[in-house]
């Protein structure tokens, strides 16, 4: 990974760090430290937005699609197009995990239709992607010690922090 990474530093490639993340509209309760009673008001009924994104490791800029829909090698194929779409004529190294539908055939051949590499992690290092540490982030800004009365509003507060991230990255994600 690390002459891809140089490769990116010096302009001659595009290195993304692409992962799903699901968002389930529930409680997220964060350091809540009480004398009495406490009552939190919770979201009733379930809820949930699944992101796909990429992260550019040196541009600090982000690409995502988010739907309700579940993820799978389709889907997943979605940001390969909008990578390829967005970098016509650079070389792309997609990093990715081992999640099925970015493991399986279909993704793999599309990924070389598109003249993208895919540069797969080991197993059981989540810490190695850098768009989950975004992820993270994002559940601190939106879910954690948050209420929203309707699946709407949930979808709404997450797909703002996007926005807001693809515009400009925060400085703590930098």
């Amino acid at each position: 990974a690390r002459p891809k990474t140089e490769e990116a530093q010096a302009g001659k490639r595009k290195v993304c760090c692409v992962e799903a993340a699901h968002f389930v509209r529930g409680p997220y309760l964060r350091r809540v430290w009480s004398l009495g009673r406490l009552w939190i008001r919770t979201a009733s009924g379930k809820g949930r937005l699944n992101v796909l994104g990429a992260l550019d490791a040196c541009a600090d800029c982000i690409q995502f699609l988010a739907t309700d829909e579940n993820i799978d090698s389709l889907g997943a194929a979605c940001i390969l197009y909008k990578l390829r779409e967005t970098h016509p004529d650079e070389k792309i190294t997609v990093v990715v995990d081992n999640a099925r539908y970015q493991a399986c055939h279909r993704y793999k051949s599309l990924a070389r239709a598109l003249k993208i590499e895919l540069l797969f992690l080991p197993a059981y290092s989540p810490n190695l992607n850098l768009i989950e540490r975004v992820w993270k982030w994002i559940k601190g800004q939106c879910l954690y010690n948050k209420y929203y009365p309707t699946i709407k509003q949930f979808n709404q507060a997450i797909i703002d922090c996007l926005y807001r991230i693809e515009k400009q990255i925060p400085q703590p994600l930098k």
